[in-house]
């Protein structure tokens, strides 16, 4: 049996117990019923009034929006009502004062500063919560407040509350100041009206791409687009203005600008801006919106900074597509071989005369960000019946990128699809591929009279002017142009013997062998093996494995004539793939101006046409000796 201090003492445990819990309470959603002054559910609430020293505010939540009924009809900030609504629901009781301990009039509940905000809940058939709140307390954001007609809950409360200068000047702290009640990027489209100007714009529901859609159907500068939006979003109204039209105190100078602004969920406002008298704290504008009688000032000058002409919403550039996805380019002109240009997502290919070779890959990327980022510096024509007059119905170029991509979405379900059957055992190619979308742009050019290239992409109407430079820099029409300038690629170990005969010199002949890594050779049929540089020779292999052209000629007839007599033959046996077959390539070269400073040479396989160039510096390091100095041979 327990000793008689231990059971007091459990039972003095006991009975602290139960007090912390009747002071605890237990928990509801906005708050503790023994600390919170008022309990009710705030998303309830659809009735407000207030009253107190700014007068009698009335406000009711529609199926839109909380709007005020007095002392005007107009709209109420949505974030501004929850903030109060929710903050009245979660009153921290600090301190209670039992009835009747306290006088009304010492802490200012029967006063003229008194504030009485009664809550209603329409169809939840609640009684009316009716809230007394008087002069602030001894602690910061504390009030004394009592709840009227409440049986249960008598006294005076001195209570913690954020949103008591929300009480004070309800019209100052819950108008509605901004233009739209929704964010900018859930904004589906918009028109705007100013002048002889009226567009529309619509944004991608998939992609944050906007469109005009009025007066003509073409990509939008997004740009431009979302700044409008953007501005708009943000400006807040510095002041209201009760019963006055914008017809008062503007200057029409600048022209009315209205918009219509339609959501993503189908919600539309209308809106009017005009530009206001300057003010002395800087611009101002008027903003009149559909639905509500109260005019907003606007300290911006928005009105003033619109754009003014269609052009200034267009998409500001040729043409608009994922450089990543290209799998395909075609060149057609009227004056050299058509070029195509294929790529198998790892390498470009060029296709002419029935042939193919490695593509000069960082020529393709220079043309795709060319046609990506060339600016439009005339929209010339909206009328595809002009083609003609700008000579596009028979262009001096057609340009075609053909995309080829899968849908993200489409390509994870199957991947997903992959891996279950890989799970299960199944044959992964059964699964069925997804749908490639395939899409072509083609382009045609013609060089105006005015300087100007006229360009036009099929299938649209648009004409426009643009820089002639895209052709000359980032257009080659040659098939030749488009070659990779790697003329060869070998390594020293396939390497099995160089012979070079420069013009007026014996040839010499080096053999490698690649077992024993020595060099040996010949000139002019004498041995040369002892006076061999090796480290020289290896060089050499190095420098013609790797030889890289600066260019291919497309006009080749002087090139032509300085090969009849070369500088420099050099023959190149490398191994084949056989074990004992080699594979031989002969090349001459020949300086491309006859003068003491020579700065390329022309470069040939002897069994092709093509001819390529080199600098200098490289020929220099072909025919560098390779024989030590001093070893009695003279190079």
């Amino acid at each position: 049996m327990l000793p008689h201090r231990t059971l007091v003492t459990l039972a003095s445990l006991g009975l602290a117990l139960i007090a912390t819990l009747l002071v605890v309470g237990f928990e509801t959603q906005s708050g503790t019923p023994s600390t919170v002054l008022a309990q009710f559910p705030a998303d309830a609430v659809d009735q407000a009034e207030i009253t107190g020293p700014a007068g009698k505010t009335a406000l009711r939540r529609t199926p839109d929006r909380w709007m005020f009924l007095k002392p005007v009809e107009d709209w109420a900030d949505a974030g501004g009502m929850e903030k109060l609504v929710q903050g009245l629901s979660r009153l921290q009781v600090r301190e209670t004062i039992a009835d009747g301990e306290i006088k009304d009039a010492t802490v200012g509940l029967n006063s003229s500063r008194a504030i009485l905000v009664q809550l209603g809940f329409g169809p939840e058939k609640r009684p009316v919560e009716r809230l007394l709140f008087g002069r602030p307390g001894p602690f910061e954001e504390t009030v004394y407040a009592r709840i009227e007609g409440h049986r249960d809950r008598r006294g005076v409360f001195l209570v913690e509350t954020p949103v008591h200068p929300i009480l004070l000047d309800p019209g100052e702290h819950l108008r509605e100041r901004r233009l739209f009640p929704f964010p900018a990027t859930s904004i589906r489209s918009y028109s705007f009206r100013q002048g002889n100007l009226d567009v529309e714009l619509t944004r991608d529901a998939k992609e944050p791409r906007w469109f005009l859609t009025r007066p003509i159907q073409c990509r939008a500068n997004d740009d431009i687009a979302y700044s409008i939006l953007e501005e708009l979003a943000v400006m807040r109204a510095s002041r209201f203005i009760e019963d006055r039209g914008l017809s008062a105190g503007t200057q029409n100078t600048q022209g009315a600008a209205a918009f219509v602004i339609r959501s993503m969920q189908g919600d539309a406002v209308n809106l009017t801006l005009e530009a206001k008298d300057p003010q002395e704290t800087g611009p101002a504008m008027l903003a009149q919106i559909g639905g509500r009688t109260t005019v907003l000032q606007i300290s911006d000058d928005l009105v003033a900074r619109l754009p003014r002409a269609l052009e200034q919403f267009r998409f500001p550039t040729l043409v608009e597509f994922d450089k990543d996805t290209v799998a395909q380019i075609v060149i057609e002109s009227r004056t050299d071989p058509k070029v195509e240009l294929k790529s198998d997502g790892r390498r470009w290919d060029l296709f002419s005369y029935s042939q193919s070779w490695p593509a000069r890959e960082e020529r393709i990327k220079r043309l795709l960000n060319a046609l990506l980022t060339e600016p439009v510096l005339e929209f010339r024509s909206n009328s595809s019946a002009d083609l003609q007059r700008f000579g596009l119905d028979r262009p001096d170029l057609r340009l075609t990128v053909v995309t080829s991509s899968v849908e993200a979405k489409a390509y994870d379900a199957y991947r997903q699809k992959l891996r279950l059957a890989q799970a299960e055992g199944r044959d992964p190619s059964t699964v069925p591929s997804p749908k490639v979308e395939v899409e072509r742009l083609t382009l045609a050019f013609r060089l105006g009279p005015d300087g100007l290239l006229n360009a036009n992409l099929a299938g649209t109407p648009f004409i426009y002017g643009i820089d002639p430079a895209l052709l000359s820099d980032s257009i080659p029409t040659h098939p030749i142009k488009w070659r990779d300038p790697q003329i060869l690629t070998f390594s020293l170990f396939e390497t099995r013997g160089i012979d070079i005969a420069e013009n007026g010199m014996p040839e010499m002949k080096l053999t490698y062998n690649y077992l024993q890594n020595t060099w040996s050779g010949t000139r002019g049929g004498t041995q040369i093996d002892p006076q061999i540089d090796a480290r020289r020779a290896e060089r050499l292999a190095v420098t013609l494995g790797t030889l890289r052209a600066r260019d291919y000629l497309t006009s080749r007839a002087a090139a032509y004539e300085a090969l009849r007599k070369p500088s420099c033959t050099v023959k190149i046996r490398t191994a084949g793939r056989g074990d004992d077959s080699l594979v031989e390539r002969r090349l001459v070269f020949a300086p491309a101006v006859e003068s003491a400073a020579i700065e390329f040479y022309y470069g040939q396989f002897v069994d092709e046409a093509d001819v390529f160039v080199i600098d200098a510096s490289v020929y220099g390091e072909i025919v560098h000796p390779v024989i030590r100095p001093n070893s009695g041979e003279g190079n």
